[in-house]
């Protein structure tokens, strides 16, 4: 089974990184398809720990659908876009 170095403070299989990432990857498109976005504390409690929420920040920039709102603020394009939405005059 691979292994993942998170930094040098722990390992985490490569399949419960997988499997967590997947799950994440739901969060975020649940909240985002009511027009809501993550944040940075929230996905640091999701998976762990602040190094594990970094390797997944990373994953999902690669990813390119998800976007870094704001600083600490991770939205799917769906909330993006669902956000612009409701700032467009009716």
């Amino acid at each position: 089974m691979g292994r993942i170095r998170v930094l040098q403070a722990a390992e985490v299989s490569l399949e419960d990184f997988v499997n967590k990432h997947l799950a994440l990857i739901d969060l975020l498109n649940e909240k985002g398809e009511r027009g809501e976005c993550v944040t940075y504390d929230e996905i640091v409690e999701f998976v762990g720990s602040e190094e594990l929420a970094d390797k997944h920040i990373q994953c999902l920039e690669i990813e390119e659908a998800f976007v870094n709102a704001l600083p600490d603020v991770f939205c799917s394009l769906t909330a993006v876009i669902k956000r612009k939405e409701e700032m467009l005059p009716e």
